[in-house]
């Protein structure tokens, strides 16, 4: 990837997680996540495709796609802002992994083996449903780095994406929300980062709506030229979609397994500390979720169509 930057119910469910599942994408049980499943799996494949292209691409040629993005994004309200905000969506699947991962410990019905003696069934729907989600936390994690990798740099001279949370893309990180994703402090962090970027995506879908016609062209056309030469500008937005909708469908699966937890009984007796970390983690997926939809909204404004219906309807206000 390297190359590519050259161009309380759910809580109870969650915590035993650790001792599940591969991070194959695709899987044997199938509910909400599958149609997304299948949309990120295809857009991965796509990514590594384009990596390869990125890769044999002559220098000169990079450079001057770089530059040219560089140029298009600096006066686009969309582009400016994806870099920082696709960075802290990665963050924030990563730390939910990193913690989910080591908060099992031997003491989980899951793990120890007792639940799968007491009640079977329970333990064969709950193991299902968490290797599910793991894989489905996995797969958009990946897609979230490469789109970060993609808007932090497509094409120039730098290494792959930072993991810590940068205040903007030109100034590096800032150390007052820097995170390590598997400190305590992470999910809080991160959840303030985001606080700030849903605001800024509010004014982003604004400033997108009342871009002049001569403006729109200007970007839509620079991207068409770029699109010309490689598929990293199709690439983002699809996978900015993809990624809300895996969100959704987080959602969903989130909902299935808090109806699981509920009633199973064995689960009943988890330690609070346990429960806590990963109703925090719940809240952090749930606030990546809507800074997400924020996203989409502005890039729907970005589309000349969106914009006028905006537009007219702020007028009518």
């Amino acid at each position: 990837m390297k190359n590519l930057t050259k161009i309380h119910g759910v809580g109870l469910a969650i915590v035993l997680l650790s001792s599940l599942g591969a991070w194959a994408f695709a899987g044997e049980t199938c509910t909400e996540t599958c149609p997304v499943a299948a949309k990120v799996t295809a857009l991965l494949d796509d990514w590594k495709t384009e990596t390869a292209s990125v890769e044999a691409m002559p220098e000169a040629d990079r450079a001057a796609i770089a530059t040219t993005l560089t140029a298009t994004k600096a006066q686009c309200p969309v582009g400016s802002r994806l870099g920082t905000t696709m960075t802290v969506v990665q963050t924030s699947l990563a730390t939910t992994i990193a913690l989910s991962e080591s908060m099992c410990t031997d003491d989980c019905p899951m793990r120890n083996g007792s639940l799968a003696a007491s009640d079977p069934a329970a333990y064969r729907k709950g193991k299902a449903l968490l290797e599910q989600r793991a894989r489905a936390l996995e797969g958009l994690r990946q897609l979230a780095t490469y789109t970060a990798t993609a808007c932090n740099g497509c094409c120039a001279d730098a290494e792959a994406v930072p993991t810590s949370i940068a205040a903007d893309d030109a100034s590096g990180a800032d150390d007052s929300t820097s995170c390590v994703t598997g400190e305590a402090a992470c999910p809080i962090r991160v959840a303030s980062k985001i606080g700030e970027l849903k605001a800024d995506w509010t004014v982003a879908r604004r400033e997108a709506a009342g871009l002049a016609d001569a403006d729109r062209r200007a970007i839509f056309t620079s991207l068409a030229s770029v699109g010309e030469k490689t598929k990293v500008t199709e690439l983002v937005p699809a996978s900015v979609l993809a990624l809300t909708e895996g969100f959704d469908a987080l959602q969903a699966l989130d909902a299935e397994m808090h109806e699981w937890a509920a009633t199973t009984p064995a689960l009943a007796d988890l330690p609070a500390e346990a429960q806590m970390t990963f109703m925090m983690q719940s809240a952090l997926l749930d606030e990546t979720r809507g800074l997400l939809h924020r996203v989409t909204d502005a890039m729907h404004a970005m589309s000349a169509d969106d914009a006028a219906m905006q537009n007219t309807a702020s007028a009518r206000r």
